[in-house]
Formats: structure tokens, sequence, C-alpha cells
């Protein structure tokens, strides 16, 4: 699999001006969201978002970054972000083929712990943190979130030699656009 097995925690995935950024975005979006809400996986007033483009940006310019954790070459498939509020759950789903490869990253948050759970450890990120894992080979969870926010966003690749290669850009016709 090259350098990383399962999962590798990076520090400072990004840099305070990065996350400070892209927190402000999803804090404004999330205040201003008529109709991106995750009604598939909680009932909450979380708002997710595929394929925005600000995150597609990030998607694209944090490919080298991630392929170099990787030790392989890699194409970008779609990112997605999602504003998590009160009570919000995040539990483990079947990942599309598009999502061989996925990074997590805490953009910010309240301030309330959320450790995540891989193989029954748990794993906290700090704002700019990013967990770089397989979701296809292992599960993760985490409990209901008992703070006000935390946003986060998911980039997801596949091997660019690998058996999902055709699904690059997850087989949209241009950055951004909704599948």
């Amino acid at each position: 699999m090259g350098k990383i097995n399962k999962f590798a925690k990076i520090n400072n995935f990004l840099n305070n001006f990065e996350c400070t950024l892209l927190k402000d975005y999803c804090r404004i979006f999330h205040r201003l969201n008529q109709n991106q809400f995750d009604y598939e996986s909680d009932q909450n007033l979380d708002t997710y978002v595929y394929g925005d483009p600000i995150m597609e940006s990030l998607l694209i310019n944090k490919k080298k970054a991630v392929e170099n954790e990787l030790g392989f070459e890699i194409y970008p498939t779609f990112s997605s972000w999602k504003m998590h509020t009160l009570n919000s759950n995040m539990t483990h789903k079947k990942h599309k083929d598009s999502c061989e490869i996925s990074v997590m990253i805490n953009l910010g948050n309240d301030g309330t712990a959320w450790p995540l759970k891989f193989e029954n450890q748990e794993h906290h990120l700090n704002v700019g943190d990013a967990f770089i894992f397989l979701p296809k080979d292992f599960y993760y969870d985490r409990e209901e979130f008992k703070g006000d926010w935390y946003a986060q966003t998911f980039l997801h690749y596949v091997k660019k030699n690998g058996d999902y290669k055709n699904l690059i850009m997850d087989k949209r016709k241009y950055w951004g656009m909704q599948k």
C-alpha cells in the first residue's frame, strides 16, 4: 500500500490561514443554508455539501501532499464537507468506489472534543489535522456529538494505477458539479 497501512494522522495538514478561511466559509454557509441538509445520515440540521468549489480546490491542491504521505500517485475524485451540530452522528457507511483513499480534516469546532474511533481506538484531530485512510478496509465511527458545531471536510482519491482509476472526478464533467 505504500507508506500507509490502513490510516495515518497528519498533524497540521492545513495551516492556520487555510483553517480560518474554510471554517468561516462553512459557518457562514451553514447559517444561510436552506436546502443542503444531511437527512440520509441523521435527522439533525447538519449541512452537507458535495463538490463545493472551494473544497474541490483543496482536493486538487492537496493531491501532492497526500501522494507524499501515501508513496504513490493518485487521482482526485470528489470532496464533501459537513457542519455537524448537536447530536450529530457519524457511523460507518458503505463507501463508494471513488472513496478508495479518503482524507478527513478538522476545519474547526466549538472546542468540544469529538474523538474518532478507528478499530476500537480513539483518535483526536486538532484543527488542521487530517486522517488519511482506506475506508473500505475497516470501520470507523463517532459517538453522538455533544457540542454546538464541528466543521470537517473529506477529500477523496483513487490510485492512479488501481482498479478505480476510471472514477477520476467521480465521473463528473467539471469540478464543483453536483452528481
